[in-house]
This record gives C-alpha cells, structure tokens and sequence, in this order.
C-alpha cells in the first residue's frame, strides 16, 4: 500500500540539485520554458515517489515508467507542490494553469487528467523518453573527427534541435527538417570546418562545430541586427544564406564565423566541453593557415548555457538583437588561441 506523501515533502527527497539538472535537460523541449520545466520536474519526482511508496528514499535517476500510474492530484496538491520554497507561496489557480498548460500539449499531453464526481481528480504523467538523462560511462572518452554527413545528420540534428526548440513559430517538423537542410548546405559549401567530438565506444557524434572563412562583402552582417542572419532553424529552400564563404586564400577574410557550436543535452561534462574547446582551437589554426589575415572570430548566442561558455572563454557581446534575445559575440583570434581551456573549466560551472 502506497503512504501518505505531501507535496511538500518532494524537496526531501529529490536534492535541488538534481532537480536542477533534470530542469536543465528539459527546458527547451516539448516548449517547455525554464520555469515550466521546473515545476514539472517536481511533478515528475512526486508522481515516481508515489509510485514507489516507502520507505523513501533519495531520487538519483527518474525514468518515464509512469503511464499507467494515476494518482490524486488537485490544484491546491499542485501549488504546495510548485512553491513549496516560496515564502509568500503562490495560488491554486496560478498552479491549475501551469497543470493545464502540461495538459494542452499539442505533441503529446505530459498529463492526463481523469475526473470523478464531486472534487477527486486523478492524473497520470506522459514522460517522454528524451526527457531521462542520457547514462555517461565514466570510462568512456571523446576524439575529434570530421563531419560526416551520410552519419552525422542524425544525431547532430538531435543536438541541435533544443537549441531551437522554444520558437513558437516553428513546429518540431520543420525545425529538424530546416535543420537537416542546413547541415547538408554547409557539408557543400565548407566541410573542412565541419567538425564532430565522437564517444569511443559507439562513434557516435556528441559534439559539433561548424566554423566559416567569411567573404569580406559578408563582413556588415556582423554590424548589422543578429536576427537578420540566417541560422539552422530557418533553413529553407527559399532563404539565401547572407553569409558568404571566402574565397580559397582570400587575402582581404579578417572574420571567421563558429555558426554552431553544440554539444548533446546531458553530456556536458568537462571532458566533453574541454575536447570541443580544444578542436575549435586546433581548426581555426587550420583555417588561418589558409587565411593569414585572419583576425577576428564572431559567433551569435542561440543558447544561455552555450553563452555563459563563451563568455567564460572571452568573447564580448558586439551588438544586441533589438526585438530578440539574440546577440553578436567576438573575440581576437590571437586570443582565443592563447587560452587556456583546462584553467577556464576549473571554474565554469558546465553541469547542466
């Protein structure tokens, strides 16, 4: 027999901090924005301690086994459950809303609400298998390799997804699809700066970064609103790309562009993070071999975890986006080589 647990008592027994990671995971997915994911997670972790019952122990891994396991829930569950640290708390209505929102998931509802006569509610969690944290072998290690694009797209395309995730404007299927479309267009126009970070033990691509000599009539873009640019989520068979490659040994390319620059949701661990830094370095190097005038290195923010590491490293914001969160990024080329990657990760805070 299941035993009483309020929804107060989740902090005890889901730490914070895992809280955090799993919020951190989802956010972005299924448009879930970081206070929803939040509050889900929470949810998430009531519905897995339920389902377990006592004796209770402290959560380290949730999993998605949850679809035929309804439980009582009401609004006022709900708010105890969502503002539980908040002193001033919050309101059951303001709780039902955040529950409906779960609800109204077009893709697939994440809660299904089954409703009895007088005031009893049940309800039972969709988890989503994307939504579990991928499992990291502690012995398993990184290399760098080109891109391949007969056996990248795929899991490239799945890293790059959540970066994008959260436009409202464009469905689930045409952002992979936009984003396939791209990675292939790149793969033509400049692969040599198309590079994968692959784990040893299936090959399979966890990290990825694109970097492009940019044309020296490209060069006002980077003065000009970052929205105007094109990225992954927008490509279409209409838009043309207003940033042109250099000609090869161009003397007048001053400006090299990482137009993307990812590493898998749940896979940021140092290591993983450090062999990314450390093949940027080593391909702008090789990029500047071809183009001794090189100087300059812009990049656009996409993503604040994706940010906050490059602000780490160095770059410095150029311009802002005027009705977007979107910004130019830059840093010199010199410094960017002379950095020292180890040193900066000893402090960066790269848990997701």
């Amino acid at each position: 027999m299941i035993g009483v647990l309020t929804p107060e008592e989740v902090a005890i027994w889901f730490p914070p901090d895992r809280q955090k990671r799993y919020a951190r995971h989802i956010t972005g997915q299924r448009n879930l924005s970081p206070i929803q994911a939040k509050y889900f997670v929470k949810l998430w972790g009531y519905a897995y301690l339920k389902r377990k019952g006592p004796p209770y122990e402290p959560i380290q891994t949730l999993d998605n086994n949850l679809y035929n396991f309804p439980f009582p829930f009401s609004q006022d569950d709900a708010c105890k459950l969502f503002y539980a640290e908040k002193e001033d708390g919050g309101t059951p209505r303001a709780a039902g809303l955040m529950l409906k929102k779960f609800a109204d998931d077009k893709r697939d509802k994440l809660i299904q609400y089954q409703r009895f006569e007088g005031t009893k509610t049940e309800i039972t969690l969709n988890i989503p298998s994307e939504f579990e944290l991928p499992n990291i072998d502690p012995e398993d290690t990184v290399y760098a390799d080109e891109f391949d694009r007969r056996r990248d797209i795929l899991p490239v395309t799945k890293a790059l997804k959540e970066l994008y995730s959260i436009n409202p404007n464009v469905s689930e299927a045409e952002l992979e699809f936009n984003i396939r479309r791209g990675l292939r267009n790149w793969s033509k126009r400049y692969p040599k700066g198309m590079r994968v970070i692959r784990r040893a033990s299936d090959k399979e691509a966890i990290g990825f970064l694109t970097i492009m000599p940019v044309d020296p009539e490209s060069e006002r873009q980077f003065c000009l609103d970052p929205a105007e640019s094109l990225h992954l989520s927008q490509f279409s068979s209409t838009d043309k790309d207003p940033i042109k490659i250099a000609a090869e040994n161009d003397q007048d390319c001053y400006i090299a562009y990482i137009r993307s620059w990812q590493i898998q949701r749940g896979l940021w661990t140092r290591d993983n993070i450090l062999a990314l830094i450390e093949e940027t370095k080593k391909t702008l190097q090789l990029i500047h071999n071809d183009y001794p005038e090189l100087s300059e290195i812009y990049s656009m923010t996409i993503h604040p975890r994706l940010g906050a590491l490059a602000k780490a490293i160095g770059f410095a914001t150029t311009s802002l986006g005027s009705a977007t969160a979107l910004s130019w990024l830059s840093i010199h080329l010199d410094t960017f080589l002379a950095i020292n990657s180890e040193e900066i990760l000893s402090t960066f805070t790269y848990e997701e």
